[in-house]
């Protein structure tokens, strides 16, 4: 079974930097704690890589593929990236996305019911 430490959120963006900031407070207001958010920056150009270094958030891991892959490309370059950290599972979402407070929690719960047996 998954816990937090064991799932990435993988965050894809690209010059949408007052969507992003609200993305990142939604996971940060998370009821659990633990999970690492791999942001993908396409190579925004609206400030998105200066805003994140004055950012504060533990488990943040930026990366930046060098130009804008696009919403799929982002993902399969996040997943790969998500997989070289070691991650069991991800979570994905673009930068428009507002998870609710208990989302992740909500998810490990089903995972949990299910035992961890399910698939695609």
């Amino acid at each position: 079974m998954l816990d937090a430490r064991n799932v990435t959120a993988i965050v894809v963006t690209y010059n949408r930097l007052p969507l992003l900031k609200q993305c990142l407070a939604a996971l940060r207001a998370q009821t659990v704690q633990g999970f690492t958010v791999l942001l993908v920056d396409n190579a925004s150009t609206d400030g998105t890589a200066d805003y994140i270094k004055t950012l504060a958030m533990p488990g943040l891991v930026c990366r930046n593929p060098g130009e804008n892959l696009g919403g799929a490309g982002g993902f399969a370059y996040g997943i790969r990236e998500a997989a070289a950290l070691g991650c069991k599972a991800v979570w994905i979402m673009d930068d428009d996305t507002l998870p609710t407070p208990t989302a992740l929690e909500t998810l490990l719960a089903a995972d949990a019911a299910h035992g961890g047996d399910y698939g695609w």
